[in-house]
């Protein structure tokens, strides 16, 4: 599983974009994720909805390579604050 996020803004204005609509079927209400120090506190949940298989992530990421725009592969959902 993944959590891919758009960063729609640099300057971080603005708090991005998260996939939608494209969980798996016997996925978690909300899914946690370690960071790579292995610390607790440096985690992230995601919503079940936000989350997708790694198939997709990896086909998200090689779209944004080739053209650093919101991917059309996801659908995504506008954040809204922090």
């Amino acid at each position: 599983m993944a959590y891919p996020w758009f960063v729609a803004d640099p300057h971080g204005d603005h708090p991005g974009f998260q996939p939608s609509g494209m969980s798996l079927a016997d996925c978690p209400e909300r899914v946690h994720f370690m960071q790579t120090d292995g610390f607790e506190t440096d985690g992230i949940w995601a919503p079940w909805d936000a989350v997708v298989c790694v198939d997709v992530a990896y086909k998200v990421t090689t779209e944004f390579l080739q053209e650093p725009v919101l991917p059309a592969s996801i659908s995504w959902l506008e954040r809204w604050g922090w």
